[in-house]
């Protein structure tokens, strides 16, 4: 799967078919998920990205973070619902 915005639609609509809309997503600072309007910016606005929007739209809280500890729970997870390695 690329890590492209459809990428993640496509992802997010297996699990909405499979188990629905989930309460919140951990995610890592990619710019599909968090806006990378500068500070400086004349509008002191965040605005959504296109899948903020979505998650805002379906009741799922976004959650953006760089610490590494929450970082290597969700590559946990997708380690294990995306095992690469063959058996």
């Amino acid at each position: 799967m690329e890590e492209t915005l459809k990428g993640y639609y496509h992802v997010l609509a297996q699990i909405l078919r499979n188990y629905g809309a989930p309460a919140e997503i951990l995610t890592d600072r990619r710019t599909v998920f968090e806006s990378n309007r500068k500070e400086s910016s004349p509008s002191t606005e965040n605005p959504l990205t296109r899948f903020g929007y979505t998650c805002k739209t379906l009741g799922t809280q976004l959650s953006v973070t760089s610490v590494p500890q929450a970082k290597g729970r969700v590559e946990r997870l997708i380690e294990t619902l995306q095992d690469p390695s063959p058996k």
